[in-house]
């Protein structure tokens, strides 16, 4: 171009010569930009080759020819969380480790040093974090037989040192490679432990990859829709803590699934904007991301970002010389070309992913072999169990031979005993019984009579005073309460409603005999009006005959009585409420007038109670409370619990 300016300068005859100048300078400038594009459109790996340098942090700044200066450097890496995935980051990025450490089998003897050290110090917390490091390095290696060794003897270390950190990271690292296996039960159950420490340490690390691991669990078992739900969950929580390496693996599964689906446009979602993984290290699974988000784009035609994409997938393989990688790299550029019509590009392109995917398929092959030796391996230490478990139940077996006929004698002798010594016991509890009852016949007998009397003197009352009408309806009422005694006179249990019926009728009763001496309310709660079960008999009414004879009867102003039923656990409470004299002043009456019905009635109460306790009936009970207001005696609460009676309980 120079030269072509320092000739238009010197020799600009006429306007034909400038045109032709023009014509040869926008020539030129089409195949800069043609020359500009075929770099673009030939892929991003020979960028690569040229020197393009790895965007990414080092975290080993370590003197390659001091090996003090290696350790050191290896140490924090090997002590990092699994959640932050620094070491698995680092391990994936050849470029950073393989000029000092020169192949992952010194990195290995580094570590065995360090653990070595830590174990020496006493630090055993410390030292089976590292050997659980180690065995993620074996597993990012592919070799899960030794992973898996590594990984129970970092366990056993850890339960040691009593740390519950360590053996949740190890418990989540063994479960992930099991499923690495394809081995889901055995996964799960490591999965289980790890999660549930988790939970106690309230550890967001243990439970992130735990929640992931669980995700892998139901993709394994074929559950995809539970897998999805916890997988997002899983990435909402590792985005929260800024384990972006965690993120990152969760976004691959889950933009995965996406593409199966061919939803587009939520993987360009999740892969851009605001969803972007902020992690600033390269990764295997940021070099998938990008072919995804590369897939994404291609499926909806938007070929300058799809461009962008592949490229930075392809310098991102070639950097961690990740062998999958680049045959999806040069895969993709085929079908990139396909979409553009170079078909000759295309052939080229698809020529290197056969020959990349040929020495990836091989790597492949042996990581399934090395799988399936993993399997023989724990295959025969399980056979071998099974052995010496099989032999110990012969060893048992023959022990116990020579015992199985004096056993089976003396069992039978027991037996013979025992069950002599039941049908007595049953038989003796069979006559308590009977005895108990029969005594709460004969209790409630006695309660009958003084009922009965005092009705009887209410119908005299009135014949006395010539009220006749009021006399008739006295009987009237008076016949229907004998009917209900009458139907219940055999039994020492009364159903619920039958009993409300008596209390009302015995209340209605003494109204009319004590006319405006009292008022009274009966309540009884909704609930157990249609209640069929049975309580004991006449245990209410002698409490409410008391409250009205000794308790309102003969007072200066009227009296006030409440009977309230209310349920109460197992059985039904009742409370008896008076505005009365008290107790204290109605045993003085009591006593001056000779009328032993008040003490009777409480004995013959006590002592029914007392039995039906001796029954089971362990809530039977009778609690009283006296009523003052300033120092004088203002009424009685009788609260009376009674349990539903069982009829397998009385025989008579």
């Amino acid at each position: 171009v120079l030269f072509l300016l320092i000739y238009m300068k010197s020799h600009l005859y006429s306007f034909s010569q400038i045109g032709l100048l023009c014509l040869l300078l926008l020539i030129i400038l089409v195949s800069c930009k043609n020359v500009k594009m075929s770099a673009i459109q030939k892929g991003g790996v020979p960028s690569v080759r040229k020197g393009r340098k790895l965007d990414i942090k080092d975290p080993v700044l370590a003197d390659l020819r001091n090996s003090d200066s290696l350790l050191k450097a290896l140490t924090p890496l090997l002590l990092s969380s699994p959640a932050s995935q620094n070491l698995e980051n680092w391990f994936g990025v050849k470029d950073l480790w393989e000029p000092a450490y020169k192949s992952p089998d010194m990195i290995l003897y580094c570590g065995r040093i360090i653990f070595k050290d830590f174990k020496k110090r006493q630090k055993i917390s410390e030292a089976a974090a590292v050997l659980g490091a180690m065995g993620r390095i074996q597993h990012a290696s592919g070799h899960y037989t030794v992973a898996i060794d590594l990984l129970q003897k970092a366990r056993a270390l850890a339960e040691e040192g009593d740390d519950p950190l360590i053996i949740g990271w190890i418990l989540g690292a063994l479960s992930n490679t099991f499923f690495h296996m394809k081995d889901a039960k055995t996964g799960k159950k490591y999965l289980a432990k790890a999660l549930e420490i988790g939970e106690e340490q309230n550890d967001p690390g243990i439970l992130c990859l735990g929640k992931m691991g669980l995700s892998d669990y139901y993709f394994l078992t074929g559950n995809q829709d539970t897998a999805m739900v916890i997988l997002k969950e899983a990435i909402r929580m590792a985005r929260a803590h800024k384990f972006y390496g965690v993120e990152a693996i969760g976004k691959l599964s889950y933009t995965n699934f996406l593409i199966s689906i061919q939803d587009y446009d939520q993987v360009i979602a999740e892969l851009t904007g605001q969803q972007i993984i902020m992690a600033v290290s390269i990764s295997m699974p940021s070099c998938i991301l990008n072919f995804n988000l590369y897939e994404a784009y291609i499926s909806k035609k938007d070929y300058p970002n799809a461009l962008i994409a592949l490229d930075k997938g392809c310098v991102e393989a070639v950097l961690l010389d990740y062998g999958y990688g680049k045959a999806v790299c040069e895969k993709s550029w085929s079908e990139y070309y396909e979409e553009q019509g170079e078909y000759q590009a295309a052939l080229r392109a698809f020529q290197k992913y056969y020959k990349v995917d040929k020495t990836h398929l091989g790597a492949v092959k042996q990581r399934e072999l090395e799988i399936l030796r993993t399997r023989q391996t724990i295959n025969e230490k399980d056979w071998e169990i099974q052995r010496l478990q099989q032999a110990e139940i012969e060893r048992r077996r023959t022990y116990l031979n020579w015992l199985y006929f004096g056993g089976l004698f003396f069992g039978l002798v027991g037996a013979f005993f025992t069950v002599v010594y039941f049908r007595s016991r049953i038989k003796m509890a069979y006559q308590e019984k009977v005895i108990a009852e029969s005594k709460l016949k004969v209790l409630q007998s006695q309660m009958k009579p003084h009922f009965i009397y005092n009705a009887m003197t209410g119908i005299q009352n009135y014949v006395l005073r010539s009220e006749k009408i009021e006399a008739y309806n006295y009987l009237g009422k008076f016949a229907a309460l004998l009917r209900i005694i009458t139907r219940t006179s055999t039994e020492t249990h009364i159903e619920l409603g039958q009993e409300i019926e008596l209390i009302k009728t015995y209340l209605e009763l003494e109204k009319m005999r004590f006319r405006e001496a009292f008022i009274y309310k009966l309540e009884v709660v909704d609930s157990l009006l249609n209640l069929k079960g049975e309580i004991p008999n006449m245990m209410i009414q002698p409490v409410v005959e008391n409250a009205i004879i000794h308790g309102i009867s003969g007072l200066e102003g009227q009296g006030e009585l409440v009977v309230d039923l209310s349920p109460y656990q197992d059985g039904i409470k009742c409370v008896v409420t008076d505005n009365g004299r008290g107790r204290v002043a109605a045993n003085e009456i009591s006593q001056r007038e000779v009328n032993q019905h008040l003490s009777i009635a409480s004995v013959n109460s006590n002592e029914r109670l007392e039995f039906l306790r001796s029954m089971g009936y362990k809530s039977a009970r009778i609690e009283v409370e006296d009523h003052y207001a300033h120092g004088k005696a203002t009424g009685t609460s009788v609260s009376i619990y009674l349990p539903f009676i069982a009829k397998k309980d009385f025989f008579l």
